[in-house]
């Protein structure tokens, strides 16, 4: 028996839902939209957030009116008459469309006028954040590229033999763990220790979320990540990947794949233990799809767990002192709301707190790219690229 559980602790993810299932991956693209949701966290929080009938955030049959609406409401209030005038949408529609959204706690009618609970924000707010985070993001910068060389200099003292080179898992090590999943982890404790979450209303508590205009403008840094468990072979495989405006990725194979019943055996099959001479068609099938083989050659970077434990605690120090950083000089986060159009109607600063977070990354991750401290991006990009592969013996 196959179990799989979906892990998406700590991360920005983009979620799609069908009627049966949440799935920690990213929608099909819907005609017309014009924005992109985001949540730092998994589908625990989507209720407390968004209330029981959250789906509909994903399965509204007129989605793209609704980012109209939304994006007519990024920077201030309106009411009926000028949300009408300003989305050019029929006043029915405009009534149906605030009737949902303020049902799924995404709008507030507040003195006569409709004002976002999320923040949205336009290509024009990503240019002005990612202005006023440069700073911030050069300090952190310097610290990692210091950091860089000691960490592949670890690794090349713990990796086993079927262990890929640096330059395969780098952006696995820095991107993925130093810079989200641990950087995020050590951030949430400060922001507990030090009295930060007092920014935060109780519904950004609960789960962090964001709209995102997509467009020329459009910035952000992200993973996803798929756990299954293979009892029969005493076995776990995680597989995490990268997205974002650097790893541009309009959609995930995985989420066409995920619950596909042979493709835990089938990634199974990569492994150093597995047998991947003997693949069957179906399997091949699967991987193709997935776009992981090249000519039959498996291209997806294959980590065991123990190294990835091995090098933890100095990826931990690393995400230590990054977070540091950021609370040495908090107030640029804090002056950068208050700058911003959000800080007239938003209950707290939380959601924007968490997106600057993830803008910060970016800055980092594309730094440390034009540096030539982690490998370029190739364009068009393979599917293969920035996904990885831990396995680890199950407990």
């Amino acid at each position: 028996m196959i179990k799989k559980r979906i892990i998406c602790f700590s991360v920005l993810s983009v979620l799609a839902f069908s009627p049966f299932e949440a799935k920690c991956a990213q929608p099909s693209p819907f005609k017309g939209r014009r924005l992109q949701f985001l949540i730092v966290g998994g589908r625990e929080g989507l209720e407390k957030r968004f209330g029981p009938n959250f789906r509909e955030l994903y399965l509204h049959d007129n989605l793209a009116a609704l980012d109209l609406v939304l994006l007519a409401l990024a920077e201030k209030p309106l009411d009926k008459n000028q949300l009408v005038k300003q989305t050019h949408l029929p006043v029915e529609e405009v009534e149906k469309l605030t009737s949902m959204a303020q049902a799924l706690n995404i709008i507030v009618l507040r003195d006569k006028a409709w004002a976002t609970t999320v923040p949205v924000f336009t290509g024009g707010e990503m240019v002005a954040m990612k202005s006023h985070l440069s700073s911030l993001g050069e300090r952190i910068v310097a610290y990692i590229s210091e950091a860089i060389p000691q960490l592949a200099d670890a690794y090349s003292r713990t990796r086993t033999v079927d262990d890929p080179d640096w330059d395969r898992v780098a952006h696995m090590f820095i991107d993925y763990s130093l810079m989200d999943s641990t950087f995020l982890s050590c951030i949430s404790q400060l922001e507990t220790q030090r009295g930060f979450r007092k920014h935060y209303s109780k519904k950004q508590d609960a789960l962090p979320a964001f709209y995102l205009e997509l467009g020329p403008n459009f910035s952000n840094f992200g993973c996803n990540s798929y756990s299954f468990n293979i009892p029969e072979k005493n076995m776990q495989i995680d597989v995490n990947v990268l997205h974002g405006t650097l790893f541009s990725r309009p959609k995930f194979s995985m989420s066409q794949y995920e619950n596909h019943p042979d493709l835990p055996l089938s990634i199974f099959k990569l492994l150093p233990q597995g047998s991947k001479e003997n693949l069957l068609e179906k399997e091949k099938e699967i991987l193709e799809g997935l776009g992981w083989l090249d000519r039959g050659k498996p291209m997806v970077p294959i980590l065991n767990r123990t190294t990835w434990m091995n090098m933890y605690p100095q990826i931990r120090n690393a995400s230590q002192a990054a977070s540091e950083i950021v609370f040495a000089h908090f107030n640029v986060i804090e002056e950068s709301f208050q700058n911003s159009p959000y800080s007239k109607f938003l209950d707290g600063a939380g959601d924007y707190i968490q997106y600057s977070y993830h803008v910060l990354m970016y800055i980092v991750i594309e730094k440390l790219i034009r540096n030539g401290l982690l490998p370029p991006i190739p364009k068009p990009l393979p599917e293969w690229f920035g996904t990885y592969i831990i396995y680890a013996a199950s407990k």
